[in-house]
């Protein structure tokens, strides 16, 4: 058997991009003295997310794009060559949340940035972007990383949302779907986050995704009020039979667990739900509705 140590951050996010960056590499630092061969950070954590969602005013949309105009990156671009200096450093992949500046400029992306020890990995842009435009635009697939920890489907927040994105990189061999989101509370004022509805569609999701397609999910999250907005937190790394390994809860801090990701894949399919390979059972002549407008 061969043990890896993934680890991923809830994070108190503002909007300013030196403070964000001081905390990525203190808990990358963090990290590497566990061992962990993966780090995950939450949805424009480099950045800090959008201060409002929806349709924002005209002053609100003009404040917006002028930060991310100020602020976002091009990768491979400063950030990722500094992180990609920490990933040698340490043998460890790192995927981070950023606002990525495209087409010299003149396009912006809601990114999650995968970086290893030879540089940048891949990009996977928000597909499901709905309350983003005008300030980011829709990313155009999901695009596969290949690893030494083996593939990997990395997503964005809201992506979660819909089943295809985590059986898109499923069927196509990942063993590790990493998202980074600022996955709120419906009420920022809420009493008791638990019973919260945005709070049980998340524990639910999360979970629901790793025992549908029996891969090891994580996801990263933002944490505590900022702005208009109160995340959630509760970044967590779920096993491929949908049991939680590790959970932040309400705090902001760095989870990890140690796993033998081929082993419990296997296991996953050959024992734990009705000894049954749900990849391999699956009957896609009958599914051609999914693909209807």
């Amino acid at each position: 058997m061969t043990t890896v140590t993934l680890s991923a951050v809830s994070m108190n996010v503002l909007q300013d991009k030196s403070a964000n960056l001081e905390k990525y590499l203190y808990y990358i630092e963090e990290a590497a003295l566990l061992g962990a061969g993966l780090i995950v950070f939450p949805e424009v954590s480099l950045q800090g997310y959008l201060k409002k969602r929806g349709t924002p005013s005209e002053p609100e949309v003009i404040e917006m794009t002028r930060y991310y105009r100020q602020t976002a990156e091009a990768v491979p671009g400063p950030t990722t060559e500094l992180i990609g200096k920490y990933a040698a450093r340490h043998n460890m992949y790192i995927q981070i949340g950023m606002a990525e500046s495209a087409r010299a400029g003149q396009v912006f992306y809601n990114s999650a940035v995968l970086v290893g020890p030879e540089g940048v990995v891949g990009v996977a842009r928000k597909l499901h972007d709905r309350g983003e435009w005008p300030v980011f635009c829709s990313g155009d697939g999901f695009p596969m990383m290949e690893t030494a920890l083996g593939k990997f489907g990395a997503f964005v927040c809201y992506d979660m949302c819909f089943p295809e994105t985590v059986r898109s990189y499923a069927v196509r061999g990942a063993v590790i779907a990493s998202m980074s989101t600022a996955w709120p509370l419906k009420d920022p004022d809420a009493s008791d986050p638990e019973s919260d509805h945005y709070a049980y569609v998340y524990d639910t999701l999360t979970r629901a995704h790793a025992i549908a397609n029996q891969v090891f999910f994580i996801s990263s999250n933002q944490v505590g009020p900022t702005g208009r907005f109160n995340y959630y937190g509760h970044s967590r790394i779920i096993s491929p039979a949908g049991r939680i390994l590790a959970d932040s809860g309400s705090e902001e801090k760095l989870i990890a667990a140690t796993v033998d990701i081929e082993h419990e894949i296997d296991v996953a399919r050959t024992e734990t739900l009705f000894y049954k390979n749900l990849l391999r059972d699956r009957r896609p002549e009958a599914y051609g509705a999914l693909m209807e407008r």
